[in-house]
């Protein structure tokens, strides 16, 4: 990415916004860095949902 844009809505990230964290667990309980994913992949596309199952 070459610029950063920065929001004051409290609801969610710009497109091209960086992550406010590096590492978070995913669905199953594993444990995801951004850092490590980066390192293989241009740029990468999280999906945050809410759902009852």
């Amino acid at each position: 990415m070459t610029s950063v844009n920065e929001s004051d809505n409290k609801k969610g990230l710009l497109i091209g916004s960086k992550i406010p964290l590096d590492e978070f667990r995913e669905v199953f309980g594993e444990t995801i860095r951004v850092s490590d994913l980066l390192t293989n992949y241009d740029g990468i596309l999280i999906d945050f949902f809410r759902g009852a199952f």
